[in-house]
């Protein structure tokens, strides 16, 4: 399983958990902790994160890699065109709030759009 994986090339790093967990920008060791223990799934774009973490190839992470795309995926939401010039931060950006509730994305559209018009 991918939890296995992950656990075997941060401890051939010599990495702790929280180590790993810093690295990859999440708040404590828990979600390490969960993902090694195969209870958390890791969505794809962490995959991705996970191998420029590793300096390794998406695909040696999972046992399947023929269902990891090595592409950066950028969502395409309907009503948004996010266009292909995204850095990093924006990605990450778009895909949690294509991953956020109708009424979280309203308020973050409801920000920008005053932010906008301050402008």
């Amino acid at each position: 399983m991918i939890g296995d994986i992950i656990k075997q090339y941060r401890e051939a790093r010599g990495w702790t958990q929280e180590q790993l967990a810093d690295k990859m920008g999440y708040s404590s060791k828990s979600t390490i902790n969960k993902i090694e223990k195969n209870i958390n799934d890791v969505k794809q774009r962490n995959i991705l994160k996970f191998a420029k973490v590793f300096n390794c190839d998406p695909a040696e992470l999972v046992p399947n890699p023929d269902v990891v795309s090595t592409e950066i995926y950028v969502p395409q939401l309907p009503e948004y065109d996010f266009g292909n010039n995204l850095n990093e931060e924006s990605i990450e950006f778009a895909h949690l709030f294509q991953d956020a509730s109708a009424e979280d994305r309203a308020l973050v559209m409801g920000f920008l759009k005053k932010k906008q018009s301050k402008s």
